[in-house]
């Protein structure tokens, strides 16, 4: 859920950056059309349910393994010793 909420919005900062969106002066997706800025963020959201039901970018259980107090298995990590 965490994962696929943090893609959304990942999605949608790059879609605005994009010349797409009309930000860089052209008509962009959809022009200016009533209700652009629906269907952007519909497509966002696809584009990041696609993302995270095909296995996401792992970031989900990195965050999920940190907050039960495991951490990330890393072979080329040392641990540090007080």
């Amino acid at each position: 859920m965490f994962e696929n909420l943090l893609l959304r919005l990942v999605v949608s900062q790059l879609r605005k950056t994009m010349s797409l969106d009309g930000e860089g002066g052209g008509a962009g997706l959809g022009g200016s059309l009533p209700g652009k800025g629906i269907y952007g963020s519909l497509l966002d959201t696809a584009l990041a349910d696609a993302i995270s039901g095909g296995g996401g970018i792992g970031l989900g259980d990195l965050v999920a393994a940190r907050l039960r107090g495991r951490g990330a298995e890393d072979p080329d990590r040392e641990e540090v010793r007080p």
